[in-house]
């Protein structure tokens, strides 16, 4: 499934059990299976790196600490089998790291042989009492270290440049360069929207499952937006970006969404989903609810807003007319750097 032009998202038929394992024919590499797997390109179609899951608690459900531990075993043995050596321990990332803020018990194993490198990560949640909860088990692959890397709070932009992002098409006016990320079948809309928030700002080591693992995201879906506010604002602290909750008072709404959107800022909109006709929603979306999306556009002679949905391709760039978009908004957020 297309994410965008330069991304394609590998998933076999997901069924969460009881073995961290996913259902349907997994992609193989060597012996390692994955279950969602994301390729990136280049302008000239050349393969830039590769990201599978092992294990992640959103689409395979909860494993017990045994399980997760064999996982983590036999990912290892697999990668040592095929780059044939041994992969390293590297530092271990706790709570408040700028790469991974807030995620705690983040263990890391590094290879790197004539072909290529190899980053193994692996993320449990320490539930007190000597007790834990599994989150994720992922490989990145590339040709280089530089291939694998990503950005940090080092690379947050500056706030000055976002309004070059801002295209005019006769009246439309929208953000360009937002980048996708797909949330797949888990009930990750909030994490997904705010990791897009994260990677176009350029700090894209804040992903969807790091950010539904300090959220304490459901696995059966959803995800808290005060905790994720409240997550947030402590992640500003260390990636120097400021929070700010939008007062969606409808007859401010038009206003609001033109001051931010012609900065270059991407809104974070949460919505009762169909309180409003709209098109497009496929049947995996929930029937009624609340969801999370971006606000990333307006056009004030036809009196719509642009958005986009966490969902891959043709998702991108969606309309709604203005009168609905603020009829079934639960709330407005905005991240904003501060330099």
């Amino acid at each position: 499934m297309p994410i965008d032009d330069h991304a394609i998202r590998l998933v076999p038929e997901l069924s969460v059990n009881n073995q961290g394992n996913t259902g349907g024919e997994a992609l193989t590499i060597g012996k390692l299976k994955f279950g969602e797997t994301i390729v990136r390109w280049d302008e000239d179609m050349k393969t830039l790196n590769m990201l599978g899951l092992v294990y992640n608690r959103g689409d395979n459900g909860d494993i017990s600490r045994n399980q997760f531990a064999q996982l983590i075993r036999t990912s290892i043995q697999a990668l040592d089998a095929m780059t044939a050596s041994a992969g390293y321990v590297r530092e271990a990332k706790g709570k408040g790291d700028e790469e991974h803020v807030g995620v705690s018990g983040l263990r890391n194993w590094f290879w790197q042989w004539d072909n290529g490198v190899i980053l193994l990560e692996a993320s449990a949640t320490d539930m007190g009492g000597g007790s834990i909860r599994p989150e994720f088990i992922r490989v990145k692959m590339g040709a280089t270290p530089e291939a694998i890397a990503t950005g940090g709070a080092e690379n947050l932009t500056n706030a000055a440049w976002l309004h070059e992002n801002v295209k005019r098409e006769g009246d439309k006016v929208y953000i360009a360069g937002v980048p996708m990320v797909d949330q797949g079948q888990k009930g990750y809309c909030l994490p997904a929207s705010v990791a897009r928030v994260f990677a176009y700002y350029g700090a894209d080591a804040v992903d969807q499952h790091a950010l539904a693992q300090v959220c304490n995201t459901r696995t059966s879906g959803g995800t808290s937006l005060g905790v994720m506010y409240n997550e947030l604002v402590e992640m500003g602290r260390v990636f120097n970006f400021t929070v700010l909750p939008l007062y969606a008072n409808p007859a401010d709404f038009n206003n609001l969404v033109s001051y931010y959107v012609n900065r270059g800022i991407p809104m974070l909109w949460c919505v009762e989903l169909n309180t409003a006709r709209e098109a497009g929603i496929p049947i995996r979306a929930q029937n009624k609810g609340c969801h999370e999306r971006l606000i990333i556009g307006y056009n004030a002679r036809t009196k719509e807003v642009y958005f986009s949905d966490s969902w891959g391709q043709g998702h991108e760039l969606k309309s709604m007319s203005a009168s609905d978009a603020a009829k079934i908004t639960l709330g407005l957020h905005v991240m904003i750097p501060n330099r």
